[in-house]
């Protein structure tokens, strides 16, 4: 899978829509998706996160002081 081979080498930039507006204000929550994103689909099972897991990152995500309402 293409991001899971990207991630790490400047990717967030290649993946966030130029048309987000005040991208550079949410830039760190949407890294943080992606990768939890690319850690839920690993080959592997074994190494992807629980659902419990994801469930606190997400909420913590949300509650993040940049997150408005329409993003959470």
């Amino acid at each position: 899978m293409w991001a899971q081979r990207g991630y790490g080498r400047h990717l967030s930039k290649d993946v966030v829509d130029k048309i987000v507006p005040d991208m550079a204000r949410y830039l760190k929550e949407m890294k943080a998706m992606f990768k939890l994103g690319v850690e839920c689909t690993a080959m592997d099972p074994q190494e992807r996160p629980s659902m419990l897991t994801v469930l606190r990152r997400l909420t913590k995500l949300g509650s993040s002081e940049y997150m408005t309402p329409h993003f959470v």
